[in-house]
């Protein structure tokens, strides 16, 4: 299958090209979250809590652990009024960086976060009782001190990224904590939020050891269902609640543009995964399989290409020299796909 795709503002035009295809699948020991490749080793986190190591040269396995067995997480299903992942299973990928490997185990048994060696999956700290959400952790520095952001269940929580202590937390209660947004820091500030929430600004301030946490601004208008935001510049860029596509300030969170008809599936099941590509321009993969690239920087979206490249996903796509790697199709009729953006 081809198509073809304009990727670039000069006018040169490159075509989107199945490279490949492979049969996915996806079970309680399968990950439902982006595996995340670092130093030659693989680490994939099951929808069940098992977290393993694997080498990328050859797929052996170098470690795992289990959330469950090793950190007392529970996990409950789709029964009562059970949340976040003890619902869903775990579906936040893990952090990798500088000799750190940082996971949402989501114990309420003090082992809400846990660091571990990426070489050895050896335990140096855990921290919080907070249950996972849906969301992966975001490291990164506030206010000088580095640490580890994450938006859990009944709350967003930074933890020192040394130590897995506790700095700051901020209540964040919904309707079965469907909190999937990855957190952003930028400029000292955390953004993130749910379909409940809003898209909110978090500001911070500490003296000495002790934290607080103050929200800046709040928009109702760009409230994340299950597709995480970007940063484009000094705007936000993401899905809002109404399926249209929202274009927000950093500063003051006010509505830059909107653009409608792109997304066409219902608000509570729309989907779209976003990649920045420098500047001003984005890529975007619909939950129907279309690849759009726009620029997101003047006062009205312009689009500057589009192709039919999958089927229906809620996958998030990865953008590698020039290939895009993604799913095609939902559950067992999923397909692994890479297309070729070159050529």
């Amino acid at each position: 299958r081809r198509a073809a795709l304009a990727l670039s503002r000069r006018g040169r035009r490159a075509t989107a090209s199945l490279r490949s295809c492979s049969l996915l699948t996806q079970t309680p020991a399968a990950p439902r979250c982006t595996p995340v490749a670092s130093e030659g080793r693989v680490y994939a986190q099951s929808c069940r809590g098992k977290l393993t190591c694997f080498a990328a040269a050859d797929g052996k396995t170098l470690w795992s652990v289990d959330y469950t067995k090793d950190f007392a997480a529970t996990f409950v299903g789709e029964k009562g009024n059970s949340q976040g992942a003890m619902r869903h299973g775990n579906n936040g990928s893990p952090w990798v960086e500088s000799g750190w490997l940082w996971a949402s185990a989501g114990s309420t048994n003090g082992a809400g976060m846990v660091a571990l060696n990426p070489q050895t999956g050896t335990l140096r700290w855990k921290g919080g009782h907070e249950v996972a959400g849906y969301a992966a952790p975001m490291v990164g520095t506030l206010l000088g001190v580095r640490q580890v952001v994450n938006f859990m269940a009944d709350a967003a929580v930074g933890f020192d990224a040394q130590s897995g202590k506790v700095l700051w937390r901020h209540p964040l209660k919904t309707a079965f904590a469907r909190h999937v947004m990855t957190p952003l820091i930028v400029n000292d500030r955390v953004i993130l939020g749910s379909h409940q929430t809003g898209l909110m600004s978090l500001q911070f301030a500490h003296n000495g050891e002790r934290w607080s946490v103050s929200e800046v601004w709040n928009s109702k208008e760009a409230a994340p269902n299950f597709s995480c935001p970007i940063v484009v510049r000094d705007r936000i860029v993401g899905l809002g609640a109404q399926r249209e596509l929202v274009c927000i300030g950093i500063d003051d969170g006010k509505v830059r543009w909107t653009q409608s008809g792109w997304i066409t599936s219902a608000a509570d099941k729309s989907h779209a995964g976003f990649i920045a590509l420098g500047g001003t321009s984005v890529l975007m993969l619909t939950d129907s399989g279309e690849l759009i690239l726009f620029d997101a920087g003047a006062t009205a979206c312009r689009e500057l290409g589009r192709a039919q490249v999958c089927g229906v996903n809620w996958c998030n796509p990865a953008l590698s020299n020039g290939r895009l790697y993604l799913r095609d199709g939902l559950r067992n009729a999923g397909h692994w796909m890479c297309v070729d953006l070159t050529q």
